[in-house]
């Protein structure tokens, strides 16, 4: 069983600092974990609600320095654990002068930065990455695809041409229903062609006189793939939309359903197939 603590943050709650932000996560994380769970994923953007902590409101370059310099340190020393994984959101981060989102994950220890990789029109400051960086959970094969990530058929034939994904997890902000349901509605189908488990978390909450992020609704869910000898599986868990508040949702995942996806069950398998010709458009 694999046990995952999906977190719907609120970023504009009152933590009362930046300190207290990563006090508030550690302390949801440990709390996770000490109750069973094996994975805590945050949702994109969580890291946002440090800005109103300082006055006037920081850019996305200051609050590059904050995090990674100030705050990921304390999260990497309290959050590192055996066999425990947890999936921070996402903060602006700076290489080489350019800005990239980045999701840090700390699995089993060991420190993960995923960028993201498909940029929304308003994440123009941004710079998209170019590697997706696959991690172990115990024997499955994981990757973060962050947000507008999953809605992108390339990166997904890019993950089905690699062929060894177990686990994708999917952290979100989108700002209005319709984004909710593009996660959603993209987040199964890539379960279904990949064979594999796809797991989201979403933003909600807004920060006052903070365009960026000024307003978030967003669901928990897990999908997976619609395959022989999943007939008795539950293949599609979701909570409803979430607007406001820091809601935890958990799932409980059956080894059985990882795997029903290894075995690749003689069955209409879009994991395994793929055009038998090259594909013209006329």
């Amino acid at each position: 069983m694999l046990v995952v603590d999906c977190i719907n943050y609120d970023v504009g709650m009152d933590n009362g600092s930046d300190e207290g932000l990563v006090r508030d996560v550690i302390s949801k994380t440990r709390e996770s974990w000490a109750q069973g769970a094996d994975v805590v994923m945050f949702p994109e953007y969580t890291w946002m609600n440090a800005v109103q902590y300082t006055s006037p409101l920081p850019d996305r370059h200051q609050l590059a320095e904050i995090f990674w310099r100030k705050l990921f340190p304390i999260l990497e020393a309290e959050l590192s654990a055996s066999t425990k994984t947890v999936i921070l959101g996402s903060a602006p981060r700076l290489q080489d002068g350019l800005l990239y989102n980045t999701c840090p994950i700390i699995s089993d220890r060991v420190v993960i930065r995923q960028d993201k990789l498909a940029l929304t029109p308003w994440e123009y400051e941004f710079e998209g990455g170019a590697e997706i960086r696959t991690f172990k959970i115990g024997s499955y094969n994981c990757a973060v695809l962050i947000c507008l990530d999953i809605e992108m058929p390339s990166i997904a034939q890019t993950l089905k041409d690699y062929g060894k994904i177990d686990i994708l997890f999917v952290p979100s902000a989108t700002e209005n229903l319709m984004g909710a349901e593009r996660i959603a509605r993209c987040a199964t189908a890539r379960s279904v062609e990949l064979a594999c488990v796809v797991i989201t978390s979403g933003l909600t909450g807004s920060v006052l006189n903070y365009p960026f992020i000024d307003s978030n609704c967003g669901r928990a869910a897990v999908y997976t793939p619609s395959l022989g000898g999943f007939e008795n599986i539950k293949r599609v868990m979701e909570t409803d939309v979430e607007i406001v508040g820091t809601m935890p949702h958990r799932f409980s995942i059956p080894k059985s359903v990882f795997e029903n996806c290894r075995a690749k069950p003689v069955s209409t398998n879009p994991a395994l197939i793929g055009p038998s010709n090259p594909i013209n458009i006329l």
